[in-house]
């Protein structure tokens, strides 16, 4: 397969502390809160179109399965980068809305976004006593794999000429460089019967927040090479006039 996917989980103990050091905050992990990661591998998606999905909290809601509403709330006024943001969870009779404080880090080799989640209830109805995510987009060189057959299954071509004209632009494209994409999500919840439970909760919603935006991305990576085929096809034509 194109795409390695790795899961691991890690307890932490009362002396573990997260500090993230771009920010003045100091953010500590609590007694008894589970971290859990995953890695996503890529190939033929560029860093930039990852991050930039990461980014666009706003679009959530159109894609991540049981969340119902996310916006943006603020942004940075030097590089209009994300700085709040808000969403609302719908599942079974549990319905959440949370905001979070976003923090975002570029550099040369890789780019960060961690999101401190609050829930937006009272206390003493709280799911929570800590929530957080962290994602890191690298990028890897791609290796001359292809991610042909996802597109195609993606129907994206849909009513254009595809076959030989989508392999060579695909070959084309064999030394533009894929990503990795790191998530880290840790938590605790407020009931100790909930808990218990936090193992299959974490690799649950693992699931599904990756499975989310590896779909996303692979879609916004098609539409792209849609616009491309098009072009191709428009120039084509012309040439035949």
């Amino acid at each position: 397969s194109n795409h390695l996917i790795i899961t691991k989980y890690i307890f932490y103990n009362p002396m573990t502390i997260s500090k993230i050091f771009y920010s003045t905050k100091l953010y500590s992990i609590p007694s008894g809160a589970k971290t859990f990661s995953r890695k996503l591998i890529l190939n033929n998606v560029s860093s930039l179109v990852a991050y930039n999905t990461v980014l666009a909290i706003d679009k959530y809601k159109d894609y991540i399965p049981y969340c119902t509403d996310s916006k943006i709330l603020k942004r940075s006024t030097t590089n209009f980068l994300p700085e709040q943001g808000s969403l609302r969870v719908e599942f079974q009779k549990y319905k959440i809305e949370f905001t979070c404080d976003v923090e975002c880090k570029k550099n040369k080799d890789s780019s960060e976004c961690t999101a401190h989640i609050n829930e937006e209830h009272e206390e003493s109805s709280r799911l929570f006593d800590y929530l957080c995510t962290k994602w890191k987009v690298r990028p890897i060189n791609n290796n001359g794999k292809e991610e042909l057959q996802d597109v195609q299954k993606s129907g994206i071509f849909k009513g254009l000429e595809v076959g030989k004209k989508t392999n060579s632009l695909f070959n084309k494209n064999k030394n533009v460089n894929g990503c990795e994409v790191d998530l880290e999500l840790s938590f605790k919840f407020k009931s100790k019967l909930l808990h218990s439970i936090s193992v299959l909760f974490g690799e649950a919603t693992m699931t599904i927040i990756m499975n989310g935006f590896k779909k996303r991305m692979l879609q916004l990576n098609a539409l792209e090479l849609k616009e491309t085929l098009q072009n191709c096809n428009d120039t084509k034509n012309n040439k035949l006039k």
